[in-house]
């Protein structure tokens, strides 16, 4: 009698705590699997599940630049059939399938040397698949003999080891080459009298071996090179 007693006092007394250890009914208890009040607990945390907190913010998807696919494809940096240091030039491939203005681009190099292209240099626009040629001089006299489609100021000179750097009117790179006649994968290429070529415009002008350097002259008594025609050297 006295076990079932003390059996039925230990059962009531649980009965009334909740899972914190307290005396708190199990229906407002969270952790109990049949109270009301678990329940909605449960499906607020379900429903703000994966949410962002309100002040967070989320950084949009990087976007990818695209620029047009213009490349430099022959240099002549030692010219030799010129008059006062106007024979250098160098000429860029337009790959796609529409013309490209390049008005307000930019050519520089690491040495400083800048130019903005203007309407005021020549022509702005390079036909789709077209080869078009920037110099110094316009002048076929000053320029040995070349015909070039736009004048570059600012001092460009080419130097045994340099770059050309093409930016657009937005600032991103379409495209550059680096150069150094030290080095014994350019040293064939840099060379007094003849220009260097790619020998497909659609390869990567950042390598040496994509490169050659041109044996047959433009025009009598001129350098070597193709200004404005696919290479002829391989």
């Amino acid at each position: 009698m006295r076990t079932l007693t003390t059996l039925t006092i230990s059962l009531f007394l649980l009965a009334g705590i909740g899972c914190s250890g307290d005396a708190e009914p199990c229906a407002t208890c969270p952790k109990c699997d049949g109270g009301g009040g678990g329940q909605q607990d449960q499906g607020k945390g379900n429903k703000d599940q994966g949410k962002e907190p309100p002040d967070q913010k989320v950084d949009p998807p990087d976007m990818k630049i695209v620029v047009a696919k213009v490349s430099i494809t022959e240099i002549m940096s030692k010219p030799t059939k010129n008059n006062q240091g106007f024979g250098e030039w160098f000429e860029v491939f337009n790959a796609e399938k529409h013309p490209v203005d390049i008005a307000n681009w930019v050519i520089q190099d690491t040495e400083g040397q800048k130019y903005k292209v203007v309407k005021a240099g020549g022509q702005t626009v390079i036909d789709p698949n077209g080869y078009f040629v920037f110099g110094a001089s316009k002048d076929g006299v000053d320029n040995g003999g070349v015909q070039v489609n736009h004048v570059y100021s600012g001092g460009f000179v080419m130097l045994d080891e340099d770059n050309i750097e093409i930016l657009n009117e937005k600032g991103h790179r379409v495209d550059m080459v680096k150069w150094n006649a030290k080095d014994a994968a350019w040293k064939t290429k840099v060379v007094k009298g003849a220009s260097m070529s790619m020998k497909t415009p659609l390869k990567d002008n950042s390598k040496a071996a994509n490169w050659c350097l041109e044996k047959v002259a433009w025009a009598k008594n001129k350098d070597k090179g193709t200004p404005g025609e696919k290479a002829k050297c391989k």
